[in-house]
């Protein structure tokens, strides 16, 4: 099975192991073992709003756009703790872009921006999940929560709020955002794994771009979830740099995206996918600009972010569209499919987010995230085992353009080229050819089969390369000629290896029935050969005189 088929089957086995997981997860009833910090309560209901100007009005948590709340105003909330409280209780909930102070009667006992000092920005956090200890006696008392944010539609927004132990709310905060975290989390890795596969395919083939911003886009957007979902804020308590980290990796995802359908779909619309990639790269820079010099921050902004990645999937599933029903091509389907889901998913986010509900803004979105990022990596990746599966044939078919089949040895193209590249030199004082040549190897393939004869063939090339090894390179010229070229001619070396060459085939000679008879002759370069093909032909004469030898020889031996 080839790996492109391979993919696609690892693919069906994990989505079959899926099921079967949430098959168990949902019909099985078993003991659960779960990390149980206590019990978390919700204490949403009874509360007090009194805005800054002294107006006051009854609501229940979660609340959004509350009449009288205005931005830059200390704005409060206030109930009466349960009077079973219990001991070492916490008040556990989200604000955004916001300062926060928490009060027990007329105790402050916890707050949050008042300390941080902002060389840029109006807010001192993004998302801000706070778990405010109770003192003891708490019970019966007044609880006030004051909330004060530079922004007019987070300074009217009352989250909802639990009370329960540390580990209580810290463990319901891990399960409520699990899922989220989980998807956000197999996103990064498989963006990850696709930066990584690019590397090992760069080494290997050219133009593997779309590899490259697909995995540069599931690692931004991947990263802007991860940090939407407040699961980090336990890692690390920095929650302004999340933020951060959250606004630049969603205006930067776009323009992996963007390159990528160019890359892989656009065959007709390239200009439109360039000049809204320009707009993403001008967004984030202009949007920077704001923020940094204090005009405007990233909530302001963030808007122009929506725009730009709204147009990127609508242009994007006109390009898969126009692909699959004008020009018939299928392979879109898998992208138009994963596209299709994630382009309804960031509509409902997107309107959730301008209606008010600012938890979790990415939280359907997420959901689709994962098949939209990997159902076109499928096609891509099968696509990239196929190139480089050719690029391997290819090699294969360079490497036996220059190797002899039967021997293994370098043929008779190699030795040329090299022959050429060596009389390129000026100074050719230092290398010698021997040329070598099989005797009686015709008679061998008319009497006993030229299987026979490849044996003496192989055999005579094992003896040639092991007696010039680190000296020599062997070359098959002919049928039953061979050479070395010598690059660092030494007479002494050369006399070496020739004395090897000798003691090889009588060994050789002596261990088996069929004997090799090999002749050879050997000449260095001299200043009057014009080139070294010369060289090659004093090399020939001085071996055929060896061959005439030794045929005079075995004639003698015979009468």
């Amino acid at each position: 099975m080839n790996r492109p088929k391979m993919l696609y089957v690892q693919f069906f086995l994990v989505s079959l192991s899926a099921v079967i997981i949430a098959f168990i997860y949902i019909t099985f009833q078993v003991e659960q073992i779960r990390l149980d910090g206590g019990e978390v309560t919700d204490f949403n209901t009874g509360w007090l709003f009194t805005g800054s100007s002294g107006n006051s009005l009854k609501i229940d948590l979660p609340a959004h756009s509350v009449p009288g709340a205005e931005k830059n105003r200390a704005d409060s909330i206030s109930n009466r703790l349960p009077s079973d409280l219990g001991s070492e209780m916490t008040l556990s909930f989200p604000t955004y872009h916001a300062r926060m102070r928490v009060f027990v009667g007329d105790k402050l006992i916890d707050e949050f921006g008042y300390q941080t000092h902002l060389l840029f920005g109006k807010s001192p956090a993004c998302t801000a999940w706070h778990i405010v200890p109770l003192p003891e006696g708490s019970e019966g008392k007044t609880v006030t929560i004051e909330i004060c944010s530079p922004y007019t539609k987070y300074a009217s927004t009352f989250n909802a709020i639990t009370i329960g132990t540390r580990s209580a709310n810290i463990i319901y905060l891990m399960q409520k955002f699990f899922l989220s975290t989980m998807i956000s989390s197999l996103v990064l890795i498989f963006g990850v794994l696709l930066l990584m596969l690019y590397f090992i395919a760069r080494t290997r083939m050219k133009n593997n771009l779309a590899l490259l911003y697909q995995s540069l886009f599931a690692i931004s957007i991947s990263v802007s979830a991860l940090t939407e979902t407040s699961v980090l804020q336990l890692v690390t308590g920095n929650v302004l740099a999340l933020g951060y980290i959250m606004y630049f990796s969603l205006m930067l995802c776009p323009i992996p995206y963007l390159l990528f359908i160019k890359t892989v779909y656009a065959k007709h619309h390239a200009e439109l996918f360039d000049l809204l990639c320009a707009a993403a790269v001008a967004n984030f820079l202009i949007c920077t600009f704001l923020q940094v010099f204090n005009l405007l921050d990233f909530p302001e902004t963030v808007f122009l972010t929506h725009i730009i990645m709204a147009l990127a999937l609508v242009l994007s599933v006109y390009t898969a569209l126009e692909n699959l029903l004008k020009y018939k091509d299928r392979k879109v389907i898998p992208f138009l499919t994963g596209l299709g889901l994630m382009f309804i998913l960031f509509m409902v986010d997107m309107v959730r987010y301008y209606t008010g509900v600012y938890q979790d803004g990415a939280l359907f979105c997420r959901s689709g995230l994962f098949f939209f990022v990997v159902l076109p990596s499928i096609d891509t990746v099968s696509q990239y085992f196929s190139m480089i599966e050719l690029g391997m044939e290819a090699r294969v078919l360079k490497r036996l353009a220059y190797l002899d089949v039967l021997t293994q040895k370098k043929n008779r193209t190699a030795f040329e080229i090299k022959m050429e590249a060596l009389n390129l030199q000026r100074d050719r004082s230092h290398v010698a050819i021997v040329a070598f040549d099989v005797n009686n190897l015709k008679m061998v393939n008319d009497n006993f089969g030229h299987k026979c004869g490849d044996e003496l063939i192989l055999a005579a090339s094992d003896v040639i390369q092991q007696s010039f090894e680190g000296y020599g390179s062997c070359y098959r010229i002919g049928g039953d000629e061979f050479a070395v070229i010598i690059e660092n001619y030494l007479v002494s070396s050369t006399k070496a290896c020739v004395h090897d060459f000798r003691r090889l085939l009588n060994e050789y000679n002596q261990k088996n029935p069929s004997r090799i008879e090999i002749a050879y002759g050997y000449a260095e370069y001299k200043p009057n050969d014009k080139n070294l093909f010369e060289t090659l032909n004093r090399a020939d004469k001085l071996m055929y005189e060896n061959k005439k030898q030794m045929k005079d020889t075995v004639y003698s031996k015979g009468l």
